[in-house]
């Protein structure tokens, strides 16, 4: 794709921007501008793929796929996490058709070339005795192992990573974390529509209910700083200072629950042992973003993960990850159904209304609508995302 192909038209589309506005409809349903997001955003970020509880054992893997392109995420013979390209260097057969598993070696279901889990091809059947093996393993891409997430870059040269917290993740343990629970959806939304309802609260107290009923200040949709005191019985310089009592970060940015509730659940009720060292329920929670395809919502007793993945211009894949301590036993410690259903019932939520915009969207009667006092966080995404287009070479 030439420079004029790929500059003149972001360059137009991006002039057509109104700051504080929603975007105009083809960022959020052109194939086109799909695929320049694809090479231009995702190509040079680094990627959330999933946590290491997935692959505890040499061989095991899971698949991964960023718009057209599959991955697998495998643990070496050595340990380390590797991400190999899902593609056979004969012609181009997917490898693995699983999602999982654990493997010996990787077997093109084709004609049965044969790789090691860190990509080399070992053999490759009936072709020349002089056939030279090393030159066709498979492609791979840069690997980063942090908190107990894996990250991908599919660059050549990776932008720095952009380092969470340590301090403020040290007391739910992730590393050790025990992965609960798996739920994948393939949401027929652009990634934008998905990012923006998640930057926000404005919609929460309709479309939220239950989420309502937990979080201090959501139902007034804007998280005011009166609104939080009032419902959580204390403001949030109170709630700082009490973690400084607990032994926890004073720089953590929390979110504060109502009173009468301790962690995000149905009932607002505990629903599993606290994460590795939390000392205590303590009446809030953090959010933690990596990126655009990473945000954690971490609870005292459990932390739930969503991975944005986009496929398609209108179909994102959301993963959603469910952590807790981790010698928590199943059925003993914590009920899987109780543990999931805040958030499988709030994301649903979210997956839907996203769904719906994407639909008004498409109509030929969609203007680009204000953002309001609530929405800083679209805001902010938004003029980034334009920033990072108008940077194409």
């Amino acid at each position: 794709m030439n420079k004029t192909l790929r500059q003149d038209p972001i360059a137009n589309h991006i002039a057509q921007q109104t700051p504080g506005y929603t975007l105009t409809a083809p960022f959020y349903t052109d194939e086109a501008l799909f695929a320049i997001d694809i090479e231009q955003i995702f190509r040079k970020e680094w990627l959330f793929v999933g946590h290491v509880g997935r692959i505890p054992n040499p061989g095991d893997y899971f698949t991964y796929q960023i718009g057209k392109d599959p991955w697998i995420i495998v643990r070496a013979e050595d340990g380390s996490v590797k991400a190999v390209s899902n593609i056979c260097r004969h012609k181009g057969s997917l490898i693995c058709r699983e999602g999982s598993g654990n493997v010996r070696k990787f077997v093109c279901p084709y004609h049965q070339w044969v790789y090691e889990k860190d990509g080399r091809l070992s053999h490759a059947r009936l072709m020349p005795t002089d056939f030279n093996t090393e030159a066709f393993s498979l492609l791979t891409a840069t690997v980063h192992a942090t908190q107990g997430m894996i990250f991908v870059c599919l660059a050549d040269d990776p932008p720095p990573f952009p380092e969470p917290n340590g301090a403020v993740l040290a007391p739910y343990d992730l590393p050790d974390a025990k992965v609960a629970h798996i739920a994948s959806y393939n949401v027929q939304a652009n990634w934008k529509i998905i990012l923006e309802n998640f930057m926000e609260c404005y919609h929460c107290g309709v479309v939220h209910p239950e989420y309502s009923r937990v979080m201090a200040g959501a139902s007034s949709s804007y998280l005011s700083e009166e609104d939080i005191t009032a419902q959580a019985g204390r403001s949030p310089a109170e709630a700082r200072k009490e973690s400084e009592l607990l032994g926890l970060p004073t720089n953590r940015w929390t979110m504060q629950f109502k009173q009468g509730s301790c962690t995000q659940s149905m009932d607002g009720q505990p629903v599993a042992p606290l994460m590795g060292t939390y000392p205590a329920y303590d009446g809030a929670m953090i959010a933690v973003w990596i990126g655009w395809t990473f945000e954690m919502e971490a609870n005292p007793d459990y932390c739930v993960v969503f991975r944005f993945t986009p496929l398609q211009a209108m179909c994102t894949n959301i993963e959603a990850t469910w952590l807790v301590q981790g010698e928590a036993k199943e059925g003993i410690d914590y009920d899987r159904e109780r543990l999931v259903s805040f958030w499988k019932v709030t994301g649903e939520q979210d997956w839907d209304i996203c769904e719906v915009v994407q639909q008004g969207v498409l109509s030929h009667y969609y203007r680009p609508g204000p953002l309001s006092n609530a929405e800083r966080g679209p805001i902010d995404f938004l003029q980034e995302y334009l920033r990072r287009l108008s940077d194409l070479p």
